[in-house]
């Protein structure tokens, strides 16, 4: 071949690879990341672009170009020879295609030091890791534009990538080249600064993730701030830059052989063990927001990694019980129920919920009773339809049972709590002056209803139910319901939906007392009665004395002659009743009954105090109104109340300051100050300061107990499967009840003896 056709051959090669720089110089000049098929100012499309460097690419693939032979020489023994020319290899041709690009990628990283004043520069360099970060940014567009540029090599000239199959795409090889140049230029001013400048990235990353506050607080260098905030939201949403999210699955190795990876590893690890503050409320939610950003970034490139990691940290943190204890106790400080529940979430995903248990004893130690049952019930919302949600309420079970010490205690307190919200259930219904169907809607009702449900539900299914209702019933439902008749009969005949319908739905007929419920509460609304005489607005109802708790039976008021402004209505009242009741004996209980008086006393809001009295002390203060100073002899002659009730009576007005005692004789003391002890309704209930007389002997009913007792024997019994004797089945069921007398215990195994063989005084459960 002739020399002129080499050298246009060369020519022909030099002229494709001027193109095809001019050609990238072009793409890089009017690429914008946002455009995907148009660039702006209508330049040319993308696939235009795509086609124009598939087709340089295989004309400078397939293009055949000479070079001189460095066998040859122009001179030889001082005498001029001509050239000889060879073949130009196949990889010499692939470099020079392969620089256009790697200049893109040295002009980059190019900018993030000046190579010439490397070695005259002192000290730290200013904000260079902060450069760093901005300059990883723009590296990621400049890989991403070559990736399009050689994109045909990856389909069509595989064999084209260096080290191939080792390196196994166009993007791996520009991010391995990326890697060791950034390493070599930061290795010419300090050989450990490319590591410090991996170490700065990461904790950034990470800190973007965790952090509480603005952005902005992380940027040291506010003349870049522009360019650094919209790079750490990308990495709080979770986007890695390039240098980790694209290139970790690939191993990348730094200059000393050392993974990329493990680096990255290394040092992910050190920033969580670092951000330790267990006091911070919001930790949890953090940590969790941590473990699915490095779950979403890293499991579709390197799902090993990921899982590693996230697994990791969870042992820095939830899986360690010296963190665990703080981080309960700060969580439950202050109630944030969603990250108690990521905690025993977690714990139980990983195996460690005897840990987790342990750590709630200690950390409910210092909490209240009723914190306490607020957190667990919030808990026990939580939970519903979510993993492990059996789990977790088997847990929360046994939290209860050993913050009471047991069942009974555990009883007693969801009874109190069920009244209380009751309690304030009716004074919302007393502060109104009328329902309707609305007012049911309401989140108020709703939300009082589904407190008092929450503490039947947790009943239900510890299976207390048969031992709950009784004890309610007794010591406070009833009570409940005659102070606030007036309130219940306002609500049934609006068809108010109660906490008894609820009781009653949830027992079925196997618990008469819920039944019982029911029947007075259809019975106030059947027959009570509504009565508005001389500006007294009464209620009466009438309930069946199988209803009534035997403790409330045990003690009456005889009351012959009522005061005058309550006779008539009396009389009236009566009338009515004995239309409704005309086949029934209907006695009036005045021990039962309950009355709220207005007093002239001026409360500090400028209203006047109403009082909440027995009849006794209603009497008291109607004769207050006739004479200025009253003895107990005119009192008892006057209404035929035995005196000494009549004296536990007046000395509850003394004993509150209201009523002053000279002598024998009582009169009101005009100096008296209403204002401490009055509720929100500006209303205050008078207590008896000394015990009433007593009629006759009272013993407690602990039939409940006994059936709670009975419960827990057969329970026992059934789960050993072996011969017990007394006492090994007594301490059994102490540990599950507490403060169990002898008495009780004996009578509660003699009940149980359908469910046991007895031999030799030990017992065993028969089928």
């Amino acid at each position: 071949m002739s020399d002129s056709k080499l050298v246009d051959l060369n020519q022909n090669f030099l002229t494709l690879l001027a193109q095809f720089n001019d050609l990238t110089d072009s793409f890089f000049y009017f690429y914008k990341p946002e455009r995907v098929k148009l660039f702006e100012n209508g330049q040319r499309p993308l696939n235009s672009y795509r086609a124009s460097f598939y087709g340089a690419l295989k004309a400078l693939f397939n293009c055949r170009a000479y070079e001189v032979s460095p066998l040859g020489s122009n001179v030889d023994n001082g005498r001029n020879r001509k050239p000889t020319y060879r073949l130009m290899p196949r990889r010499t041709i692939h470099k020079k295609i392969w620089e256009v690009g790697l200049n893109k990628i040295n002009d980059t990283v190019g900018r993030l030091l000046d190579v010439d004043k490397l070695g005259t520069m002192d000290g730290d360099l200013p904000n260079i890791e902060e450069q760093f970060i901005i300059n990883l940014d723009e590296m990621e567009n400049t890989i991403t534009i070559l990736c399009t540029v050689y994109e045909s090599v990856n389909n069509c000239y595989p064999t084209m990538i260096p080290q191939y199959p080792k390196i196994r795409s166009v993007e791996h090889f520009f991010a391995q080249y990326a890697l060791h140049r950034y390493q070599e230029l930061c290795e010419k001013y300090d050989s450990n600064l490319f590591g410090q400048l991996l170490d700065f990235l990461v904790s950034r990353i990470q800190r973007c993730i965790l952090i509480k506050d603005e952005l902005s607080l992380l940027v040291d260098d506010k003349a870049i701030e522009h360019k650094l905030l919209p790079i750490y939201s990308k990495y709080k949403a979770g986007n890695l830059p390039f240098i980790y999210k694209k290139t970790l699955v690939l191993e990348l190795k730094l200059g000393d052989g050392v993974g990329l990876s493990q680096q990255f590893t290394k040092k992910y690890l050190e920033v969580i063990n670092y951000y330790q503050d267990f006091s911070d409320t919001k930790y949890i939610k953090r940590l969790r927001r941590l473990l699915f950003v490095t779950k979403k970034v890293l499991s579709n490139e390197c799902r090993q990694l990921s899982d590693y990691l996230c697994q990791e940290i969870l042992k820095a943190t939830l899986l360690n019980e010296v963190n665990l204890k703080p981080l309960l106790k700060t969580n439950i400080n202050h109630a944030n129920i969603s990250s108690l529940w990521l905690i025993i979430y977690g714990c139980l995903r990983n195996g460690t919920v005897d840990m987790c248990r342990g750590g709630f004893s200690v950390a409910f130690d210092d909490v209240s009773d009723n914190k306490f049952w607020s957190i667990i019930k919030q808990l026990l919302e939580t939970c519903i339809n979510r993993p492990y949600e059996q789990e977790i309420k088997l847990l929360i079970w046994d939290s209860l049972r050993k913050r009471f010490h047991g069942d009974l205690h555990l009883v007693e307190f969801l009874a109190s709590t069920l009244d209380s919200y009751v309690k304030k259930f009716m004074e919302h219904v007393k502060s109104l002056a009328s329902l309707n169907t609305k007012w049911m809607e309401s989140k108020f009702y709703e939300k009082s209803i589904n407190d008092m449900k929450s503490i039947l539900k947790v009943i239900d299914a510890m299976n207390l139910l048969s031992t709950f209702i009784p004890y309610y019933y007794e010591k406070y439902w009833f009570r409940r319901l005659i102070l606030y008749a007036n309130e219940y009969k306002k609500c049934v005949d609006e068809n108010v939906v109660l906490i008894e319908q609820e009781i009653s739905d949830m027992a079925g007929s196997s618990i008469v007392l819920a039944l019982t419920m029911m029947d007075v509460i259809n019975g106030i609304k059947k027959n009570g009665i509504t009565l508005e005489m001389n500006n007294i607005d009464t209620v009466s109802v009438a309930v069946p004395r199988s209803a009534v708790p035997e403790v409330f039976l045990e003690y009456d008021v005889n009351v012959k002659t009522l005061p005058k402004s309550l006779q008539s209505i009396w009389d009236e009242i009566n009338v009515t009743r004995n239309f409704l009741h005309s086949a029934s004996v209907v006695q009036p209980q005045f021990a039962l009954h309950h009355l709220e008086i207005e007093t002239p006393f001026m409360l500090s809001n400028n209203a006047k105090l109403i009082v909440d009295v027995t009849m006794v002390q209603a009497c008291i203060l109607e004769q207050f109104n006739e004479d200025e100073e009253i003895k107990i002899d005119d009192l008892a002659s006057l209404y035929g109340i035995d005196k000494a009730e009549l004296t536990v009576a007046m000395e509850s007005f003394v004993g509150v300051g209201m009523v002053k005692k000279v002598g024998i004789a009582y009169s009101l003391n005009y100096d008296y100050n209403p204002n401490s002890g009055v509720n929100v309704s500006g209303k205050k209930r008078i207590p008896y300061t000394i015990s009433r007389p007593t009629q006759k002997e009272h013993s407690r009913d602990t039939s409940w107990i006994i059936e709670l007792l009975r419960a827990a024997i057969i329970r026992t019994l059934k789960y050993e499967q072996k011969f017990m004797t007394f006492d090994e089945l007594r301490d059994q069921v102490s540990t599950q009840l507490g403060g169990v007398s002898v008495a009780e215990f004996k009578l509660a195994v003699d009940k149980c003896s359908d469910y046991y063989t007895k031999e030799k005084d030990m017992y065993k459960f028969v089928w």
